[in-house]
């Protein structure tokens, strides 16, 4: 008997805790409704002024979880964080996943990028954007510029 309530208590206890992990998803769903393909320029500003309050040492790149209210702007509910020496923050918002870890997303930075940071090749009909010695950020097919800091993006391996 002591063995079935032990296992009863069990299950009630995942099953809340699942319910609690999913209702998460669900209060970041109603702060930010506009979550899938095309994000607003609202909520990339916020992962951009969230990301600049972070302590990423100049020069570093971090990942780090997005808090409650920013999570489902990724897939992965973590956002890339780069800050360059000249004190850029820049961020990488993972959209979509695909075959062989290629990814869709947003690149934005507190500033505009500057025109050597954006590599056009007569060998390849897209732009990228390379931000030399930032890892993750420095091989970014360009799909469409929002502005002079926002960049709509992937990567593809090949």
């Amino acid at each position: 008997m002591k063995r079935a309530l032990a296992i009863v208590a069990l299950l009630v206890f995942l099953a809340a805790g699942a319910a609690v992990y999913q209702f998460r998803f669900f209060l970041a769903a109603l702060a930010y409704p506009e979550r899938g393909r095309a994000l607003s320029e609202r909520a990339i500003d916020a992962v951009v002024s969230w990301a600049a309050m972070q302590r990423v040492p100049a020069g570093r790149v971090r990942s780090l979880r997005l808090p409650l209210r920013l999570s489902l702007l990724s897939v992965t509910g973590y956002v890339n964080v780069a800050r360059l020496k000249d004190g850029r923050t820049c961020v990488l918002l993972v959209e979509a996943v695909g075959y062989k870890d290629n990814f869709e997303g947003v690149l934005s930075c507190s500033r505009p990028l500057r025109d050597s940071e954006i590599v056009r090749s007569d060998n390849y009909p897209r732009s990228f954007i390379s931000l030399s010695g930032y890892g993750e950020f420095e091989e970014l097919y360009i799909s469409s510029m929002r502005n002079a800091q926002t960049y709509d993006v992937y990567f593809d391996l090949n």
